[in-house]
């Protein structure tokens, strides 16, 4: 399929974008041989917004699948004249090179409120309203986040979104009975131990958390998922849970060890007390190290918090003698919640 006709299903959808109240197609519908994708640039004209954090008029990528009406749409912000944040139902507003469009596509199927989410998402499949309800949802979408109204009480609560830049995997078993033994707990910091398992590629399985005198504080039982007698290698790392939530406005993880000690410094939380008197645990490693940030969350947006969720830091070898850790890169971190 090196230059497809256009289908005629998708030329009826795009027929109907005229009826769009601020709808204007920016260029002609054009085939992406490398995703597959027909591909839609408009801009979209938002009454309400409050045009600071999101402009009135902002830029677009529609990538629609050559089955429509069937297959998947994905709406992305424009890298020119388009938001440039991350918002909650939305992926992480990545920018690439390769590419025309940021990495932050809009969940336009989503659903505002605990009652829609269990309901069907009443997405219109006709060749001639699909594409024009994902725009329209567009406009809904761009004008909850200018009136921060993303996530409502009763919401589902939603973590922000990450691209992970590693193929590593630290996989976490936390539970809802666990709660009340981390809120009684006055360590902050401590070290765990991470296990390397053979029978699973680039994945490490936290197994203990231990508090700053070696004393094993809290352990997963992982059971036949991580066979006791099976080859396996462990990591230490250092754990830090956090008071509070680290997640920056509008909807974002800290991307960098600056950000990260200015929402620390916001909440009044020594992160680096906390780090130093376990950087032995460091220097004593011969590759990497890695660092968890715990905190609390909650089932639903408004209600409290019914689980411990870890995020995964990989820092490179350190030096014998360090001042401070300068940078990092996120590690992806598996969850094995049981929330219900």
């Amino acid at each position: 399929m090196d230059n497809p006709s256009i289908p005629e299903s998708i030329l009826i959808g795009c027929t109907q974008l005229e009826t769009v109240e601020g709808y204007q197609q920016l260029q002609d519908l054009y085939w992406h041989g490398n995703f597959k994708n027909w591909i839609l640039q408009f801009s979209i004209n938002v009454s309400g917004v409050d045009g600071q954090s999101i402009p009135h008029t902002t830029n677009w990528y529609m990538l629609i699948d050559p089955l429509y009406p069937r297959g998947s749409i994905g709406v992305y912000p424009d890298k020119v004249n388009s938001i440039t944040q991350t918002y909650q139902h939305m992926n992480e507003n990545k920018e690439v090179n390769e590419i025309p469009w940021r990495l932050g596509k809009i969940c336009t199927d989503w659903d505002n409120g605990l009652l829609e989410l269990l309901s069907d998402t009443e997405e219109q499949m006709d060749a001639d309203q699909r594409i024009s309800w994902h725009v329209e949802r567009l406009k809904n979408w761009l004008l909850n986040a200018s009136n921060h109204s993303l996530a409502r009480p009763g919401d589902f609560f939603e973590l922000p979104h990450v691209h992970f830049s590693t193929e590593l995997l630290i996989v976490f078993a936390e539970e809802q009975k666990n709660i009340s033994y981390w809120n009684g707990m006055r360590n902050r910091s401590g070290w765990v131990s991470l296990k390397e398992v053979s029978e699973y590629q680039n994945t490490l399985f936290v197994s203990a958390f231990f508090d700053n005198k070696s004393n094993v504080i809290h352990e997963y039982e992982w059971g036949k998922l991580v066979r006791a007698g099976v080859e396996s290698k462990h990591h230490n790392g250092l754990w830090v849970l956090f008071p509070f939530q680290p997640i920056l406005e509008p909807w974002y993880y800290p991307k960098t060890i600056k950000e990260l000690e200015a929402i620390c410094k916001k909440h009044h939380f020594d992160l680096w007390r906390e780090i130093y008197r376990h950087m032995h645990i460091f220097r004593e490693q011969e590759q990497h190290n890695y660092l968890l940030l715990g905190f609390q969350i909650p089932l639903l947006v408004g209600e409290e918090n019914v689980i411990v969720h870890w995020i995964s830091i990989e820092i490179g070898k350190l030096a014998k003698k360090v001042n401070k850790i300068t940078g990092f890169r996120r590690a992806m971190t598996s969850i094995f919640n049981e929330i219900a």
